[in-house]
């Protein structure tokens, strides 16, 4: 769907998205804020450590989402057809796939019906990562909650394929490889206070494993004539080359990191929320997609760091201003 543009429009957008941000933040604050003398505030005091990570259940709240976030991608997968459906069969199929695989991922990492719908909202409005991204996601998403290492690479061998296979050999697979080691090694702190040598050992492994898909991939794709040293060789190159990028489109996610970052940082700091710093650290991934020209996961990761602020807001009075600030936001989105 073409919205008319003037000049003043899009950095208009952009102005108030950032105000809307400022605005949330500020509330988002003040209701995390736990009343004195409270056990939450008592808690605060007297901090323990992280709880392992884990995906959260699927539960009848959250099955209603799903079926939603079904019309959600069918409407926009109408808007993008301007209601010309003949022919555009598996175009429709591959949108109302994305709101779905969206929506999976926000309920799985935070279990709030309501702010996930939120995201999923705003994810499909900003112009959903590709399926095939966001299939990538779920399974490492997967991988990283298995405390069997067998499981963990029966799900992150077929997502290392189908990124360097499909998605590409640029620096941005790079950094969602790295990011994902960070995070195991986090995953398995939290599981273990005091780390054993098989962490290490577990870890070189994901590292070689991921290695070898690599470079099988690299040799699939070899031109014609190219020895597979030399394939192998190319695509390394372009693994670890970066070229800073700034597209135009990309600023609005990037904007949602900067401010979410500090704030999730010391919110899963203050009430030990594993959830909460997995969204921080999506956030700064986002960022970081940002400054490589990638805006499909630089929206990704912004967004459902925000859908980690709705979130923890939800029950706490904050759901008409989550609400309302999807709402506004998603109204610039399309502008923007």
């Amino acid at each position: 769907m073409n919205l008319p543009k003037t000049e003043w429009l899009s950095p208009a957008a952009a102005l108030c998205s950032a105000l809307l941000l400022l605005l949330w933040m500020l509330r988002y604050i003040r209701v995390m804020k736990p009343r004195r003398g409270t056990l939450e505030w008592i808690r605060r005091a007297d901090r323990g450590s992280f709880p392992p990570f884990s995906l959260q259940p699927l539960r009848a709240k959250g099955w209603i989402v799903l079926a939603a976030s079904l019309l959600l991608g069918l409407g926009k997968a109408m808007l993008n057809t301007e209601f010309v459906f003949e022919g555009q069969t598996l175009a429709i199929a591959v949108t109302v796939g994305q709101s779905l695989v969206c929506a999976l991922l926000l309920l799985l990492l935070f279990g709030a019906p309501v702010p996930a719908f939120c995201g999923t909202l705003l994810i499909t409005a900003a112009g959903s990562p590709s399926l095939l991204l966001l299939l990538i996601a779920l399974l490492l998403l997967l991988s990283l909650s298995c405390r069997d290492l067998l499981r963990q690479l029966g799900l992150l061998i077929p997502a290392l394929f189908l990124l360097f296979l499909f998605v590409g050999c640029g620096f941005p697979s790079l950094v969602l490889m790295v990011s994902y080691f960070v995070l195991h090694l986090l995953c398995a702190g939290l599981r273990e206070p005091r780390p054993k040598p098989g962490v290490l050992v577990s870890l070189l492994l994901l590292m070689v494993v991921t290695a070898a898909v690599f470079a099988v991939s690299s040799v699939l794709y070899r031109p014609f004539g190219t020895t597979m040293a030399e394939a192998i060789l190319t695509e390394g190159k372009r693994l670890i080359e970066w070229k800073p990028a700034w597209l135009p489109h990309t600023s609005l996610p990037a904007l949602l990191t900067a401010l979410l970052i500090p704030v999730l940082l010391l919110q899963a700091r203050l009430l030990r929320n594993t959830g909460w710093l997995f969204a921080a650290l999506a956030a700064l991934f986002g960022l970081q997609m940002a400054l490589c020209g990638h805006p499909e996961l630089s929206c990704l990761g912004g967004i459902t760091a925000l859908t980690a602020t709705f979130a923890g807001a939800d029950r706490r009075g904050g759901r008409i201003w989550a609400l309302v600030t999807t709402a506004l936001l998603t109204v610039c989105i399309f502008i923007f």
